[in-house]
C-alpha cells in the first residue's frame, strides 16, 4: 500500500490579464492544481523497465508513477506489449527517480529532481535515473548523488531488486505546483545563488531557440532588434551550464521567449518577474504561466498568427511561430504598466 497524502486545499491561481484578446482555454484549465503528493513506498519483488516503470510482484504497472504522455488517457503502453527482456537481479535495494520524457529539460526539473529530493533522507542506494545528459549530470551532483550510485536508463532495461524504493510522482497535467517551484529553489539555493529577491537593476533576457528545427521564431531577427533597442539581451541556455542557467535567470527582471525548455529556468527569477510568452496556435501549454503565477509575476501570452486547433490538448508541438514584433513589445507595455 501506497502512503496516503491528508487532503489539501487546491492552490487557485490568479489568471493571467490579456484586455486585447480572449485568454485560451488551455489557461482556464490550469485555473487550480492540488498540492504534490510527498511519499516513498518499498515495494519487495517489484521491478522497473525502461524510463522507470514500476511493476509490482504481481505484474501490474502502477499507473500513478509510471507516466506514459504517448498513451494519452488509456493505459501505459507496456500493457500491450508481449514477453518483457528477463530481468537483471539486483541485490538490496534501487531506487526509481527516472520520468517519461527525462532527457527534456522541463521533466527533468520538475519531475525527477522532486523524486531525487523524496529520496535525499533515504540511506544511499542505487537509483534508477537519466544521466547521460551534462544538464543531468550537474544535478546529480548537487543533489549529492555519487556517480557510483546511478544505475543508466536504457530503453529495455529491466531490474528485479530485492526492494524497489519508489517516491511519489507529480506529472504537470495542472502545472506547477508553488510547492514544487519553492523545493527547486531551495536545491538551487546550495550553488550559492541568492534567490527571491527582486533587483532593479537586473537583466532583460531575450531567449532564443537557438539552432533549433522546430517551433522555430519567424523573424526573430526583427524581435531581437527592437528588444536589443530597450535594453534586452540575447541569450541561448542550452549553450550553458546548469549552474550558469541558474545564474542568468536569477537575475533577471524580464524575458521574453517562445515557448520552450529553457524556460524552466524561470522558477530561479526573482519574484515579480515579467514574462512575455510566444506561441504557436496549435501548441500552447500554460506550464510556464504557472510558474511565474507561483512567483507572484507579471504574465502575458501571445499566440501567433495561424488557425487555433479544435478543443482537446496540443498537439502540433512542432509548429512554427509567427508574431508581430508591434505585438510583443505592446505587450511588454502591459506587464510593466
Amino acid at each position: 500500500m501506497r502512503p496516503q497524502a491528508a487532503a489539501a486545499e487546491p492552490h487557485r491561481r490568479t489568471l493571467p490579464v490579456e484586455p486585447d484578446d480572449p485568454l485560451h482555454t488551455y489557461f482556464l484549465w490550469h485555473a487550480s492544481c492540488e498540492s504534490p503528493p510527498r511519499w516513498t513506498v518499498e515495494l519487495p519483488g517489484a521491478r522497473a523497465f525502461g524510463e522507470g516503470v514500476v511493476i509490482t510482484a504481481t505484474n501490474e504497472v502502477l499507473s500513478d508513477v509510471s507516466v506514459d504522455y504517448r498513451a494519452g488517457s488509456g493505459r501505459h503502453r507496456l500493457c500491450g506489449r508481449g514477453r518483457l527482456p528477463r530481468p537483471r537481479r539486483l541485490q538490496g535495494g534501487l531506487a526509481v527517480a527516472a520520468v517519461a520524457e527525462g532527457s527534456n529539460y522541463f521533466h527533468w526539473l520538475f519531475e525527477a529532481v522532486p523524486r531525487l529530493a523524496l529520496l535525499a533522507d533515504a540511506a544511499p542506494m542505487p537509483v534508477l535515473v537519466q544521466s547521460d545528459r551534462a544538464f543531468q549530470q550537474e544535478w546529480l551532483a548537487l543533489l549529492g548523488v555519487q556517480p557510483q550510485q546511478v544505475v543508466s536508463v536504457t530503453k529495455h532495461g529491466h531490474w528485479l531488486p530485492d526492494t524497489l524504493h519508489v517516491p511519489a510522482q507529480n506529472p504537470p497535467y495542472q502545472g506547477v505546483h508553488p510547492d514544487t517551484c519553492e523545493l527547486l529553489r531551495d536545491v538551487a539555493r546550495r550553488t550559492g545563488v541568492a534567490l527571491g529577491t527582486k533587483r532593479g537593476d537586473g537583466r532583460k533576457l531575450f531567449v532564443t531557440r537557438g539552432g533549433a528545427r522546430h517551433r522555430r521564431l519567424i523573424g526573430e531577427a526583427d524581435l531581437e532588434e527592437a528588444l536589443a533597442r530597450r535594453g534586452f539581451e540575447t541569450v541561448d541556455p542550452g549553450l550553458m551550464t546548469a549552474r550558469q542557467q541558474i545564474g542568468l535567470f536569477s537575475d533577471a527582471t524580464h524575458v521574453v521567449a517562445p515557448h520552450g525548455a529553457a524556460l524552466s529556468n524561470l522558477v530561479f527569477c526573482p519574484r515579480g518577474i515579467r514574462v512575455v510568452e510566444l506561441f504557436a496556435p496549435g501548441y500552447v501549454n500554460p506550464c510556464f504561466w504557472t510558474v511565474v503565477e507561483a512567483l507572484d509575476g507579471h504574465y502575458a501570452a501571445l499566440v501567433g498568427e495561424g488557425e487555433l486547433p479544435p478543443a482537446g490538448p496540443p498537439r502540433s508541438i512542432r509548429e512554427d511561430i509567427t508574431i508581430a514584433t508591434k505585438s510583443v513589445l505592446a505587450a511588454l507595455e502591459r506587464i510593466d504598466a
